[in-house]
């Protein structure tokens, strides 16, 4: 409980005295208008410079809670120049000072301050689309194979079924599972099951075409959209897999993990109102490939 009440400290403390400062420079401001004759737009620097300091204090809090603070200490630095130059030039109105530090110095401060604000802004945006696209990739990314999961990858499979329907391209579907993979995870612990999982998934993507989508469905299992495809080539797409997997060494706890996958294969077909159904038999097939004996690839009942 006490460690929040520091960091609610921490973060708010400095802000309110920041403000708390500048309101006591523009009332001091506003209190010596009296002590000139000549007419002063106070006015104008007091909504400029509450302005300003708002957008200071705003500034201060996202700083507070960023996780890229050089950027807020940018645009911070420049806003507070700024407020220095509205203050310079009040202060000139109230009191003689030398043209060197009233006029060169305050446009200096006025220049400087919009170039660190434009600069600052510029590099805010560049992060702030970094960021989108990290958690684009974060919200459709499997966090252990870096592959897609389901939701993107059903997206991906709706376009080309649809381009599918019209014509435009023949389409087939790969659907595998690791065979006995929870004797994986028994036998190795599942740092082992991870490793095998994370490999494999190299593995998948290095041998398919760069326009193939692969995704990991579930668990061990993995499915592959073939776009422009048919069923002849997608299954000597899925021997190849199958012969390949065989032969991969995995390392975990200084031994080596070899594993076998089983493979359903299927076409999309004119009488598929949907791409659920296209997946629905390829999982058929991974079934009767499993019940057969694993290890193997299954095209048909």
């Amino acid at each position: 409980m006490n460690s929040q009440l520091n960091a609610v400290k921490r973060r708010f403390y400095p802000g309110i005295v920041s403000l708390t400062l500048g309101l006591v420079i523009t009332l001091y401001i506003c209190l010596s208008f009296d002590k000139v004759n000549e007419p002063i737009d106070w006015l104008s620097f007091y909504s400029e410079g509450t302005m300003t300091f708002t957008l200071l204090l705003i500034l201060f809090n996202l700083y507070q809670i960023s996780r890229n603070r050089k950027i807020f200490r940018i645009i911070y630095a420049g806003f507070l120049m700024l407020f220095i130059s509205q203050l310079i030039d009040a202060l000139d109105e109230l009191y003689y000072q030398p043209y060197l530090f009233s006029a060169i110095m305050e446009e200096i401060l006025e220049v400087c301050g919009l170039c660190l604000v434009f600069w600052g802004m510029q590099r805010l945006l560049k992060y702030t689309r970094d960021q989108h696209k990290e958690l684009q990739h974060q919200a459709e990314r499997d966090t252990l194979t870096s592959l897609f999961v389901r939701r993107p990858f059903m997206k991906r499979s709706q376009l080309n079924f649809d381009k599918f329907k019209q014509g435009q391209q023949r389409l087939s579907l790969l659907l595998l599972d690791i065979d006995y993979f929870k004797n994986v995870n028994t036998n190795y612990g599942h740092s082992g099951g991870d490793m095998v999982l994370k490999k494999l998934a190299q593995h998948l993507t290095n041998e398919i075409r760069f326009n193939d989508v692969i995704a990991r469905w579930g668990g061990e299992e993995f499915i592959v959209l073939l776009p422009e495809c048919e069923l002849p080539q997608a299954k000597k797409v899925a021997e190849k897999l199958r012969a390949t997997t065989q032969n991969l060494l995995i390392p975990a706890h200084n031994k080596q993990i070899k594993i076998t996958i089983s493979i359903g294969v299927t076409e999309a077909c004119s009488s598929d109102q949907s791409i659920e159904t296209v997946i629905e038999r390829a999982d058929k097939h991974l079934y009767l490939a499993k019940e057969r004996g694993r290890n193997q690839v299954v095209s048909k009942p």
